[in-house]
């Protein structure tokens, strides 16, 4: 399960990377773009054309990376290999 802080403060680093200062409201909007990134579905091709303009995108955009790297984790089951005795 994802930890609300753990989002909250990721966002807050990605804002202060991109030279933003943020509220406390200014966070719960962008925790929402989040989220929304988080529960879409999206093919790769469109993943790729998200930009990182403004903070909206950025927040979207990390909670699509979020949920694909949740998927990859889920769905690998390893690298062992089957071999013929």
């Amino acid at each position: 399960m994802i930890d609300k802080k753990m989002i909250r403060s990721r966002i807050e680093e990605l804002e202060r990377v991109a030279g933003c200062d943020l509220s406390n409201a200014d966070l719960d909007r962008l925790e929402g773009w989040f989220w929304d990134g988080y529960k879409t579905a999206m093919p790769a091709w469109a993943f790729h054309q998200i930009g990182n303009d403004t903070a909206e995108k950025r927040s979207y955009k990390l909670g699509q990376m979020t949920r694909r790297i949740q998927l990859q984790r889920t769905l690998c089951v390893g690298r062992s290999r089957v071999q013929k005795k």
